[in-house]
């Protein structure tokens, strides 16, 4: 991902920014327009974005933060209704709340000739408490049709200043003119960043900065692609600092090292690492068999997991503290990791928390205290690293939820020192199918299949697939296996995590084999077989993202019928991805009436980049043609 640090002008756009952006300039022949101009399939479009966040003092002496944008929306069809619904989320948990407030805001339509304007009213905005932190002011404009404008504005004022709210520069929708302005004092100082791929002008004069952008295309979502807001071209920025005159310059957020330190010595993180009380009698308990550290380890580990349940709510922070959530069998994220390292560290476990940002929360790119969402468990020793996620009943030790696998993360040790820590170091996780069938003179395959999965392939299939009612379970596979009929099916070890998943099932496949004249042809993994290549785009934007290292292997035996010999078979094939980014092999042989087919396929890393994409399409290419490429077998 390329990321633009905003210390000097570093992307200019061409594009002259001409148009006023002001609220109620609505004409017909806007009204009128059919499509987007530029990007024909597009839902609605953002016509303007205008936006500028200025700071002020109050009576006491008090900074506020406030930040207006006006929205001009036009909706072209159907799937555009959406943008009637707006909500903007603001902060509540503290002594000081923020505010927000709607303006300006008026649904236009073209009724004949005329401009008909009508006024969003006090039923269409309310207000939902998310939790105790946070609400969400939501607007419902009345009256929207294909081919309608909508135009508000909003304010938030936030006592909050060393944090600004993102600015996103792109959405799911094309954006024609955007602008925003940052007006601060000047002994205020900013970290800021630009992320995402998009081009966009940045001007300034003292400490006023505007940045503004013309025909922003809509962030679109693609194949392999977890978290688009990675790649989503957004401004970021946080007060770093400020210098008054005639006083010591105040850091914030500088470096890493102040983060960790703002973290570590904060009540609800590094205060609830020192609580040990409330589980000492349990832990005796439990650990009463234990020999070695594994063993406790896996012990604690196991009790945390099956005593809390995951309120489903991240954070860093602990919301009613490790005591009280160890009291309701309940917490958030921080609540119950944190007990996690507390309960460790009390018998000589080495563990210590590691805050990640999830991938829903991006990449944490610059030193800020609000760029991490997500704490975990590091397990240390002089070999190796053991990450433990207990909000997970159905999680292995040494895995982390894919919703945390984020690129990195930064340990903090209990002397408050920390590091960052590579979140992509797993083994990956294997699929091992084995098929012993019979092929019979009419081409109807007859036969049994073991399949064994592991890792993340397993946690998957506790997660979702093991919920799901038998019968559609088995229907979706005879769909996914393009056709099969499936009999005495069983899995094994569904709630044995430690381990692998196991189905077996009979079958009988009437589709995947094709008689013509005196010849059978039949692909050599039938309906295993991966028929297309998913990558057909020639060129691609972002990087491909696999979710998590894979290695799958494919035994498949085959008796041919009688009277019928080998004509044709593939010849066998073995290539690598560039690096070693992954791999495939394949071989058929036929031996004592038995074709025997052996694949390995290998993807070695979450993620590759765009600039292989060309690479991974070809690879991908080799791997469909060969899987695709036919057994011949004709009559003696």
């Amino acid at each position: 991902m390329r990321i633009f640090i905003l210390f000097s002008i570093l992307l200019i756009s061409n594009y002259a920014f001409s148009q006023k952006l002001e609220l109620g300039k609505v004409t017909v022949e806007e009204l009128k327009q059919k499509n987007h101009p530029i990007e024909s399939n597009a839902s609605a479009t953002i016509i303007f974005k205008n936006g500028i966040s200025s700071f002020r003092t109050t009576g006491n002496g008090e900074w506020v933060l406030d930040t207006k944008i006006d929205y001009k929306i036009k909706v072209y069809n159907k799937e555009g209704l959406e943008q009637g619904n707006q909500s903007f989320a603001f902060y509540t948990g503290g002594t000081s709340n923020e505010k927000i407030s709607i303006s300006d805001a008026f649904t236009y339509n073209l009724v004949g000739d005329k401009i008909e304007k009508i006024k969003l009213k006090s039923e269409g905005e309310f207000v939902e408490k998310i939790n105790d932190n946070w609400s969400i002011k939501k607007l419902s404009f009345p009256a929207v049709n294909e081919g309608s404008i909508i135009e508000f504005s909003v304010t938030k004022s936030s006592p909050y200043i060393t944090h600004i709210d993102d600015f996103y520069f792109q959405t799911n929708i094309p954006i024609d003119n955007l602008k925003y302005t940052l007006q601060f004092p000047e002994y205020f100082k900013f970290n800021t960043i630009i992320t995402g791929y998009e081009q966009i002008k940045h001007e300034h004069t003292g400490s006023k900065h505007i940045y503004t952008a013309t025909n922003v295309p809509a962030i679109k979502d693609e194949d392999h692609v977890i978290n688009k807001i990675n790649y989503t071209t957004i401004l970021k920025l946080e007060l770093s600092s400020i210098s008054y005159p005639g006083e010591i310059q105040k850091n914030l957020s500088l470096t890493w090292d102040d983060v960790v330190k703002n973290i570590f010595e904060n009540q609800n993180f590094g205060g609830e690492l020192k609580k040990k009380d409330y589980f000492d009698e349990d832990l005796k308990t439990i650990l009463v068999d234990a020999k070695s550290n594994k063993e406790k380890i896996v012990l604690i580990y196991d009790f945390v997991k099956s005593k809390m349940t995951w309120n489903e709510n991240y954070g860093i922070y602990t919301n009613d503290g490790v005591r009280k959530a160890y009291k309701q069998n309940s917490g958030n994220v921080a609540e119950i990791n944190l007990m996690l390292v507390a309960m460790l560290r009390s018998v000589g476990i080495e563990a210590n928390p590691i805050i990640i940002s999830t991938r829903s929360n991006g990449v944490a790119i610059f030193p800020n205290r609000t760029a991490y969402n997500y704490v975990a468990v590091v397990v240390e020793d002089q070999e190796s690293l053991l990450f433990l996620d207990a909000t997970e009943k159905k999680l292995l030790p040494g895995m982390l939820p894919l919703r945390a696998l984020n690129w990195v993360g930064r340990v903090i040790r209990d002397n408050g020192s920390s590091y960052t820590e590579d979140l992509y170091k797993v083994q990956p996780s294997k699929e091992t199918n084995i098929v012993l069938a019979s092929l019979e003179e009419n081409g109807v395959m007859k036969g049994k299949i073991r399949k064994q999965i592991t890792d993340y392939y397993a946690y998957l299939f506790r997660n979702s697939k093991a919920n799901i009612n038998r019968e559609m379970y088995l229907e979706s596979l005879e769909k996914e296996y393009h056709g099969l009929e499936i009999s005495d099916y069983k899995v094994d070890n569904v709630n044995d995590i430690y381990k692998p998943i196991v189905e077996e099932f009979s079958f009988v496949d009437k589709g995947n084999v094709e008689i013509i004249g005196n010849k059978i042809y039949m692909m050599p993994i039938t309906f295993l077989t991966i028929k297309e290549n998913p990558f057909k785009a020639e060129t691609r934007k972002y990087p491909v993202d696999f979710n998590f290292p894979a290695r799958d292997s494919y035994n498949f035996s085959i008796k041919i019928p009688a009277g019928y010999k080998v004509e044709f078979l593939p010849e066998p094939v073995s290539v690598n991805l560039i690096e070693n980014l992954g791999n495939f092999k394949f071989n058929v042989s036929y031996a004592n009436n038995q074709i025997q087919t052996v694949v390995n396929y290998e993807i070695n890393t979450f993620m590759i980049s765009e600039q292989d994409y060309g690479a991974l399409k070809q690879f991908y290419e080799i791997i469909v043609n060969k899987l695709n490429e036919k057994i011949i077998l004709s009559k003696i």
